[in-house]
């Protein structure tokens, strides 16, 4: 009798110990923070424009998708590559050089819209501080090499609604690599996924666009916009 219980016992705390080894295996898989490689999406919804040419541009929004992959070589140390693309352009203002009552000189709607491929590479810093359960603040510097793919100019008059499109593309310098500056949160979420929400910022250091009449170069690049990242 006493051999049975003590089997019984004996089993019972091995049966409690795999299980608990397993909770534990189970429980590393499913915190992200811990995981090395990480694979996913990127969606970012920002306003995009040039900022050497402000007071005559305004801002335009700009959508962007990404596939994205991210290497941590330790909890707080990683790197991520995006390859997507992204929209840009700016608006520009039409000012009222005619003043007589019911020239339309300054009614109609001028933009600039950038279609480009890209493969941002940042550097990031994830402290180790949870600002709230599961919820760690993470920061990122890096670039964002693109190839300018489709650069037009599109007109809309009140008078005869949309222009055809105009490429000026052979205006355009075909490369950039703008620097990018994020911040946000990344938070483990159920089932071992990862969600971050970042703050980006694209500031170009480079005169894209050469005027064909005068030669002077102007148009850098400026994207500020709130960036949805899906890593599992």
């Amino acid at each position: 009798m006493k051999r049975i219980l003590f089997l019984t016992f004996f089993s019972i705390q091995i049966f409690v110990g795999l299980s608990q080894d397993q909770k534990s295996i189970e429980s590393l898989q499913k915190n992200m923070f811990l995981k090395e490689k990480l694979f996913g999406f990127s969606f970012n919804n920002s306003w995009t424009g040039f900022y050497d040419l402000k007071d005559s541009t305004f801002l335009k929004p700009g959508l962007g998708l990404h596939a994205e992959f991210n290497y941590f070589f330790n909890k707080n140390i990683g790197v991520g590559i995006q390859a997507g693309i992204q929209m840009r352009g700016t608006g520009i203002i039409t000012p009222d050089y005619d003043k007589s009552v019911g020239n339309p000189d300054s009614t109609g709607r001028l933009r600039h819209n950038i279609r480009t491929l890209e493969l941002p590479i940042t550097f990031y810093y994830r402290t180790n501080k949870e600002i709230f359960n599961n919820g760690k603040m993470i920061f990122g510097i890096g670039i964002v090499p693109m190839f300018h793919q489709q650069v037009t100019r599109k007109w809309y008059s009140v008078d005869d609604g949309f222009h055809i499109p105009v490429s000026y593309k052979e205006n355009f310098d075909v490369i950039d690599v703008p620097i990018r500056l994020s911040a946000g949160l990344d938070v483990n979420v159920a089932g071992g996924n990862l969600l971050r929400s970042s703050v980006i910022m694209d500031v170009g250091l480079k005169n894209n666009y050469k005027n064909p009449l005068d030669g002077l170069r102007t148009s850098k690049h400026f994207l500020l916009g709130i960036q949805l990242s899906f890593l599992f």
